[in-house]
């Protein structure tokens, strides 16, 4: 009967134990096979340790990955979970909020913005469709409580052009500054043209942002101001 050493090591490729072959480990993913067995040789790392064809060209990837934002191979990297690029955590602009959230570069959370858009809803508010002419010192009094809001920031210009992808997202922008102006312009006939226009910041801001991101937080804030604001000028309106 066959004798076997309980310290030899199974060849994982034959499953055979075999004290007449040399068995060698490669030291990163642990893998024991005969040298005869392996379809290339292990070679010798840095420190003298074995590594197996497939852990070297996994270091070597390593060694040549290319961070897509500052175009710097230096430096450890990581790559985006959908597209495979790789990026140096400090100019990941997207950054994970903790470990265990996937790691996804902002070129594919912006694709993912464009193909998947959020959906908005509105806010169920009933009011009468009135003249704006007749409330306009009302609604510019609203505007200007809104603007005296450090949460509206954001929103008094219109975007920058430069703005990743903003203009792909959002089919129709809209700010305070443009709302103002219309109303010099005496662009409003009715109420209800006044309040879509400042819904619209609220709804483009909430497709474009993340919730908890600083202006998405920013937006939520400002649209309950809105909406508890409008309420009472709602109450002033005759049907």
């Amino acid at each position: 009967k066959l004798k076997i050493d309980p310290n030899s090591k199974i060849c994982k490729i034959c499953n055979h134990i075999n004290d007449s072959l040399v068995i060698t480990e490669c030291h990163m993913c642990l893998l024991s096979a005969h040298e005869s067995c392996l379809e290339e040789p292990m070679r010798k790392s840095k420190k003298t340790k074995m590594i197996c064809s497939g852990c070297f060209k996994e270091v070597s990837s390593r060694l040549t990955r290319i961070c897509k934002i500052c175009n710097v191979k230096t430096g450890k990297t990581i790559s985006c979970s959908e597209c495979n690029d790789y990026f140096h955590f400090k100019c990941l602009g997207n950054k994970p909020k903790n470990k265990l959230d996937a790691i996804i570069c902002e070129s594919c959370v912006i694709a993912n913005k464009i193909s998947k858009p959020k959906t908005y809803t509105k806010p169920d508010i009933f009011f009468a469709n009135v003249s704006f002419k007749t409330f306009s010192t009302q609604c510019q009094e609203l505007l200007k409580t809104l603007l005296d809001n450090k949460d509206a920031q954001p929103f008094i210009e219109p975007v920058d052009l430069t703005v990743p992808s903003y203009y792909d997202i959002i089919k129709k922008p809209m700010d305070f500054k443009t709302i103002n102006k219309k109303i010099k312009n005496t662009k409003y006939k009715t109420v209800t043209q006044f309040y879509n226009d400042i819904i619209q910041i609220f709804e483009n801001c909430h497709i474009y942002n993340d919730d908890n991101s600083k202006i998405g937080k920013s937006g939520i804030r400002l649209q309950k101001i809105f909406e508890k604001e409008w309420a009472k000028l709602c109450s002033t309106f005759s049907v």
